[in-house]
């Protein structure tokens, strides 16, 4: 009798230890990649743009709604793209230049959750690109790589948790795009599609987003309506 009340005894310690563990397991496995990938994004510098400025666009962005679709008409992806699309019109209406436009982009990506993956150029007969900083006679368009954390809706799952956010400004025109344009297109990751669209991650591993180096490389786009 005293045998089976020391095993039973046991089994009560043992059982909150598993639980206590399965949930620092559980919990370490959704934490640990955003603060792995998340430090740094919010003190970014961008040239010609003061501390307090990005400060500005940090509480401005702050005060946006949450992304919340009241419709799945056209689909998740669609419903996304239009409605962070909006949101980008929002935040550089008013920026006179390039790099005040990706600074605000980049305030906004951080109030709805998201973090920086990398900076690519669109370049003809290459592809897709890491950035340089370098416009190139051939660049088509630069693209700015976001991840929006979608786990809370999905009881926290580790896999499939990033909505992929692709915001391309456009340098030339082209069949669906004006030149010297931001357009927006997101990827939410369905649980049973067997696609998933994902941002690759900057080899240098920068915290924010690339601007031009040279602005005289960018004089149509500082001017350009966006």
């Amino acid at each position: 009798m005293r045998h089976h009340a020391q095993v039973f005894i046991r089994r009560k310690r043992v059982l909150p230890f598993l639980i206590a563990l399965f949930v620092a397991v559980w919990g370490g496995a959704y934490l640990l990649p955003l603060w792995l990938n998340q430090k740094g994004q919010d003190n970014c510098v961008f040239k010609g743009i003061a501390g307090k400025q990005y400060e500005a666009y940090l509480n401005k962005a702050k005060n946006s709604p949450p992304l919340i679709l009241e419709t799945r008409k056209g689909g998740l992806d669609k419903g996304y793209s239009t409605l962070i699309g909006d949101r980008v019109a929002g935040a550089i209406r008013g920026q006179d230049t390039f790099i005040e436009k990706v600074a605000a982009i980049h305030a906004l990506m951080r109030s709805l959750g998201g973090y920086y993956r990398s900076t690519v150029e669109r370049v003809y007969h290459k592809g897709y690109v890491f950035f340089d900083g370098q416009v190139k006679p051939e660049t088509t368009a630069i693209e700015y790589n976001y991840y929006i954390d979608i786990s809370p809706k999905r009881m926290y799952l580790p896999i499939r948790r990033w909505m992929t956010v692709k915001i391309v400004y456009n340098l030339k025109k082209n069949e669906y795009h004006e030149a010297n344009t931001f357009y927006v297109v997101a990827f939410y990751p369905h649980l049973l599609s067997p696609f998933y669209m994902t941002a690759p991650k900057s080899p240098v591993g920068e915290a924010c987003p690339i601007v031009p180096l040279h602005s005289a490389n960018m004089k149509s786009l500082e001017n350009g309506d966006a």
